[in-house]
Order: structure tokens, then sequence, then C-alpha cells
């Protein structure tokens, strides 16, 4: 029985002359790679391939065969993509990560395939990994979390953003260099509503605490209404900074001084391994590409 992946791979391996970018284009690994040219070797009892210095270059086996799959392999990749065209993809998300940080990286896709569809779902960062577990998201672009339960899901790393305690210009919390104990003494708005487990994660470790839930100096608001806050009162909050820049660079917020430090945060994209198609692919090489250690 034909096996068109192994003929695809071989292709994708002709035209680039390199194992490691094929397996960029395919989503496997290096490895896959090379046993799929392996076991079409074998099949076809020819060696297709010289590994040489300038990369994987064809025998005189593999130019016949090239010769007659380029075109062929070609077309079935279009027949698959209009089948798929109508396909959109569902990406899960927060409205500020995804304006401040993955705009690029979603620009640079329809910019590229015009015809394709995004559907955004705004929701927290649980309830988006659960849908992405059962396949009712295609993605989920979002800061990482800690102990993640689902074993289908996997996280592709793009940098780090860095929360911040930031207050409104030159109040009077711009006077001085806060230490912890300072901070638990004031009442500090944090963009932890409905538990948000990355915020949570970072004031719990950077404070001691073991819960928040009770805690009376820590309120919790979503960031723009922190933001309003700030701008127009005398207060802090514990936002993160990649998506204030705008206001600090506009004068209207600044960083609070403090005498420690606090642990950035990983961002990127989560998936599940089991749905991987064309598009799909298309769009995270885009985000990555655009978006990695913005």
């Amino acid at each position: 029985m034909v096996n068109l992946e192994l003929y695809k791979t071989f292709v994708i391996v002709a035209k680039n002359k390199n194992i490691t970018r094929a397996s960029e284009i395919l989503c496997i690994s290096q490895p896959a790679v090379t046993k799929q040219i392996k076991k079409l070797e074998d099949q076809l009892n020819t060696k297709l391939f010289k590994r040489t210095n300038s990369g994987m270059l064809l025998t005189s086996n593999g130019i016949k065969l090239f010769a007659k799959l380029e075109n062929l392999i070609e077309s079935i990749d279009k027949v698959e993509y209009d089948f798929i065209n109508d396909r959109i993809i569902k990406v899960g998300t927060r409205g500020s990560i995804l304006s401040k940080i993955f705009f690029k990286g979603i620009s640079k896709y329809y910019n590229s395939f015009s015809n394709s569809k995004i559907e955004y779902k705004y929701q927290y960062i649980e309830e988006m990994l659960e849908s992405l577990d059962e396949e009712q998201l295609d993605l989920v672009l979002t800061k990482r979390i800690d102990d993640i339960k689902y074993k289908n899901l996997k996280f592709i790393s793009l940098g780090f953003l860095h929360d911040v305690f930031v207050t409104k210009k030159n109040s009077k919390y711009s006077k001085k260099v806060y230490s912890k104990k300072d901070l638990k003494n004031e009442i500090i708005y944090a963009n932890i509503p409905n538990g948000n487990p990355v915020s949570t994660r970072v004031l719990k470790r950077t404070f001691g605490y073991k819960d928040l839930s009770n805690n009376k100096n820590i309120k919790p608001i979503e960031s723009n209404g922190i933001i309003e806050i700030l701008k127009n009162e005398e207060a802090i909050g514990f936002l993160t900074k990649e998506f204030i820049q705008e206001e600090l660079d506009g004068n209207k917020l600044e960083v609070l001084q403090i005498s420690f430090e606090i642990e950035p945060t990983e961002y990127g994209i989560y998936y599940n391994k089991n749905n991987r198609f064309k598009q799909l692919n298309e769009l995270i090489e885009c985000i990555v590409e655009e978006c990695k250690n913005i």
C-alpha cells in the first residue's frame, strides 16, 4: 500500500536539502524524518540521498523520483488545502496578551493567508486549557501555568513577561523604595479576578502567602479596571509591564521602586498534540517567528 506521507517527506527534504528544516515544516522530529526517508529507500530498494557538507543531495535515482513527485505532491497538498480552507481556527486568549504580545504573529498570518479565518474565545486560563484538551479550541495564547493536568497539551515558550507594582505618575508612592513588608501593609489592586492562576502564583510566591482569597489588602480586579483606578487615584496596582508599556511611556503610570525581585513569567502557545493540521501549523509558525522574545 502506498504511503503518501513517505513521498511527501521525501519531496520536502529534497526541496530544502536539510533534515532540520524539513522537520520544522512537517512538525515532526528530525529522527522521524530520517526514519521515513530510510523506510522509503528500503521500500524502493535504492538510495535517494547523499549526505554532504552542502546538505542532503539527491542521488541519480532520487532526481528521477523527485521529477515524478514534485508536482504530484503539490497538487495533493492543494486539494487538501482547498477542502480544509473553510475550517475556522479557534484561538483561546485574553484581550491584553493578544493585542500587546501576539498581534505581530497574527498580522503576519493574515497577510500570508488572507482567506483563512480565526475565531477568538476570551476565557479564563483554566477554561481555555480544558477546551483545548477537548479540542474545542485549536490554540491557546497565554502565560504558562504550573502543574498542567492535561497530558495531550504541549507548550511552546516564546519568552518572558514581567509583573510589576505600578502607581500614578508622581503619586505619593513614588517617593520611596518599598520592601515586601511595606507592601504587605498597602492596598494592592491585582489582576486576579476568579483566581487568575498566573498572577496569583506570582503574588503568593512574592509575599509568601499560602492563600489570597481572604487577604483584605489584595483587591482582585481586571487589568483595565486597575489602569483606570491608577490614572485617577493614588493607589498601587499589580500588572504585567509589557501590557501597560504605552501608559508608562506616556508618563501616566510609573513602576514602583522595590527592594526585591519578582520572578518573570513565561508566555507562549499551548496546543493539543492530537489536533495539528496544515493551517494551524502555519499560524503557529507565524506566531513563533514574530513573537519570540519580544
